[in-house]
């Protein structure tokens, strides 16, 4: 399939442009204030922001038909704007991270500790990447091309241990669901260590300067192979920026309307990850595809809507992960099928295959990988508490 040229057609500079990504589902609000905002936004799911999810998925799954049908999609690619989006489908994946970084902030001010938050993060991600590979590993072997390996790219990529057992995975996109989970490794990590990090901003905006620091240290540039692998740790395969960018959007739309201490503070934060990706990583209508994506992120707290248009971009957003991980070999197949028994037409059988995934990926999501997450949750919930061992005091009688 289409390997990593996701990135190469979206992103300048390599892996640096997912997930995911695709997290973003908030939990119970614990605390009546968090750091990255005021206590209304606690426990609530944003509809633009689900929407705006559910578009980056689609950008990247029809890039990726692209990429096989390249000769039928120059039609597709002179629309004007539609045309550039599909072109250049591959900034969806720092517009995901984006997205992650701005919401993972929320989850983690809000969680208990190290281990639910852990756990809500194993939750979310692994129960729909077991249901998505499954489906992939049966369409792929049969409609597109039958894998090398297929018990061994199926147990490697829904572990996501294929860069270290260099298996062939069974959809290439899974590269950023590694990067999504350094990260959340690496928030785990300092909620176990410092958690007061995430309980005020100034914690906050020192976590992000010290962790761009360390970037940009001439001390972890990679000279040597040990260096190299801890550079690209510390950086997130380079997609630290953008992370960190969504975590400062963050803290800049929790601030008051008054003039706060943090203010300056948070405001020098962004512009400096806005010069950081917009200006030097990306250029030209790349970076004002994604300056605009992170506008609407950042004023997705304000918006209002009403009841019946969240409960779409809920829908919308809840599938757009299971989107994702299908689109390559379920959108493709359809594709062929569609394109060799109904029309060779690439717009309508584009926008067939579209819909498809789509409806599949929320008949996934509701029917499957919603309750699977559910039955893991009340095993936690229920589990019965072992009652501390009672002392036996000796008494003068005994």
């Amino acid at each position: 399939m289409a390997g990593e040229r996701d990135v190469q057609a979206g992103v300048a500079g390599g892996k640096a442009a997912v997930t995911g990504a695709i997290d973003g589902r908030p939990v119970a609000a614990t605390e009546a204030l968090s750091p990255a905002g005021r206590g209304s936004h606690a426990g609530r799911r944003y509809a633009l922001l689900d929407v705006l999810r559910y578009v980056a998925a689609l950008m990247v799954a029809v890039m990726h038909w692209g990429l096989e049908l390249e000769g039928p999609y120059r039609s597709l690619y002179s629309l004007p704007i539609v045309g550039y989006l599909i072109r250049h489908g591959g900034l969806g994946v720092p517009i995901f991270f984006v997205i992650s970084g701005f919401v993972i902030l929320e989850s983690a001010t809000r969680a208990p500790g190290w281990r639910a938050f852990v756990f809500a993060r194993v939750t979310r991600l692994f129960p729909g990447l077991f249901v998505c590979m499954a489906v992939v590993l049966a369409v792929g072997s049969h409609f597109i091309n039958p894998y090398r390996t297929p018990v061994s790219s199926f147990v490697n990529s829904v572990f996501l241990t294929f860069t270290i057992t260099h298996v062939q995975p069974l959809a290439t996109q899974l590269w950023t669901l590694v990067v999504e989970l350094k990260f959340y490794a690496a928030v785990a990590l300092l909620l176990w260590i410092v958690p007061v990090i995430f309980r005020s901003r100034t914690g906050l905006i020192a976590l992000i300067v010290v962790w761009q620091g360390l970037i940009l240290s001439p001390a972890l540039q990679p000279s040597s192979t040990t260096l190299a692998a801890v550079s690209s740790v510390v950086s997130l395969d380079f997609a630290a920026a953008y992370f960190l960018l969504g975590i400062s959007v963050n803290l800049l739309m929790g601030l008051d309307r008054a003039i706060e201490v943090a203010v300056v503070p948070v405001v020098l934060v962004n512009a400096y990850f806005v010069r950081e990706v917009l200006f030097r990583r990306l250029h030209g209508w790349e970076a004002v595809c994604v300056g605009c994506f992170t506008a609407l992120i950042a004023i997705s707290t304000r918006v209002k809507t009403t009841e019946r248009a969240r409960r779409t971009a809920r829908i919308l957003g809840s599938a757009s992960y299971l989107m994702y991980l299908l689109h390559e070999q379920v959108g493709m197949a359809f594709l062929m099928e569609f394109r060799a028994h109904v029309t060779e037409h690439i717009q309508i059988a584009v926008i067939g295959a579209a819909a498809f995934v789509t409806a599949a990926s929320i008949g996934l999501a509701m029917f499957i990988e919603q309750p699977i997450q559910r039955w893991l949750k009340r095993q936690v919930t229920m589990r019965p508490r072992l009652a501390p061992p009672r002392r036996h005091m000796l008494t003068p009688g005994s």
